[in-house]
């Protein structure tokens, strides 16, 4: 609140906003997505070239949202048939597009395929049918990650923990995921990437992806062979935030520092 007592935005008197467009209202502050993005860049991408870093859909998603992350240069992971169709209405570049989620249809692998995406990460081995019956139609051979479940249990909500063991998302990361790999390896139109997991929501210490590569590094070296060219791994998870006076956020840098 200002001098005036008017509530205001990034600048913006959220009254007016409300006048003008009526409520619920959301409003988003450019500047701020801006600045997360740009300490983002400095601790990732600016540092590791060949990273990329990809805008979760989920978190909320229109045609002027797929426009600022466009003009930012980042990726979006989308996870179903709505998203994806929006955001080439958008004009998001399809080699920028990682389609990702579980129980996809038919009618979104086919959407995926038929545009080209840059990624599909792969839930479980029925998508791997639908990819090649697509990809013969639309001549398509598209670079595929393996969404796996590391085992590890991260200090969250217990309703937002996704790489356990049990989740319901993704292929346990056991011998067994080892036919799976090699059918992949064997498709026409799968270009086998490499893997990707999603640790859960609200995670504040960099040491459970550590953890969690350590635990793919070692099944890299014990079961795949060495000729196996693993092109890119797809780390996923949510940044903590502070809600609360305890949370501890981190900045994005610490991610980087070593595991004491």
């Amino acid at each position: 609140m200002n001098q005036q007592n008017k509530f205001l935005w990034d600048g913006v008197d959220l009254e007016e906003l409300a006048k003008r467009h009526g409520t619920p209202l959301y409003v988003y502050s450019i500047s701020k997505m801006e600045n997360q993005i740009n300490k983002l860049k400095a601790a990732f991408t600016d540092n590791y070239p060949q990273s990329r870093i990809a805008y979760a859909s989920k978190a909320f998603l229109n045609k002027a949202m797929v426009g600022f992350i466009k003009k930012q240069g980042l990726c979006l992971d989308v996870v179903s048939g709505g998203e994806l169709q929006l955001a080439l209405e958008a004009g998001m570049p399809p080699e920028r597009i990682e389609l990702n989620g579980n129980n996809k249809l038919p009618s979104e692998i086919e959407l995926a395929m038929k545009n080209r995406v840059g990624r599909i990460i792969v839930d479980g081995t029925e998508e791997l049918d639908l990819i090649e019956y697509y990809g013969k139609i639309y001549n398509y051979v598209v670079p595929v990650l393996f969404r796996i479940t590391p085992g590890i249990t991260a200090d969250s909500h217990e309703y937002i923990i996704t790489g356990r063991k049990d989740s319901k998302f993704g292929f346990p990361l056991d011998e067994n995921l080892l036919p799976h790999i090699e059918k992949a390896l064997n498709g026409n139109f799968i270009d086998f990437y490499g893997f990707h997991f999603h640790l859960g929501s609200q995670l504040f210490e960099h040491n459970i992806y550590v953890d969690a590569l350590d635990l793919l590094f070692n099944y890299i070296d014990t079961y795949l062979s060495a000729s196996l060219e693993i092109k890119e791994l797809n780390i996923g998870g949510g940044f903590g935030i502070n809600y609360l006076p305890e949370d501890r956020a981190k900045g994005y840098e610490e991610f980087f520092l070593p595991v004491l």
